[in-house]
């Protein structure tokens, strides 16, 4: 396989597990420790930035994305998933992974 091959896939895997994690029903039980899901936003997000990036290498335009795409999951589960609401608190766990690593990887260079 070769590496630009790998890293598509690697992001397309990404973008599944996110739209799994995102959209699934809630109601699943407590979760295993206080704030769970805000580290599991931020881990989330973290791996679609990772993985983007090493995709695409496009600072501004994958930013702009993780933000909308924070943004609309909210909105999506708050009206049409099932136990599940909108939440500020999810956004800025989003962009602290997502934008964290973005900005980490660009400072690297």
């Amino acid at each position: 396989m070769k590496d630009a091959e790998f890293r598509s896939i690697s992001f397309g895997l990404a973008v599944i597990l996110s739209t799994i994690i995102l959209f699934k029903p809630g109601g699943d039980g407590p979760l295993p420790f206080p704030q769970a899901d805000k580290v599991i936003h931020a881990t989330t997000f973290a791996l679609l930035s990772l993985t983007a990036w090493l995709r695409f290498q496009k600072f501004r335009i994958i930013a702009l994305c993780l933000i909308a795409y924070a943004i609309s999951s909210e909105i999506i589960q708050h009206f049409l998933i099932p136990g599940r609401e909108f939440d500020f608190l999810d956004i800025a766990a989003d962009l602290v992974g997502g934008l964290g690593i973005l900005i980490a990887i660009r400072n690297k260079k």
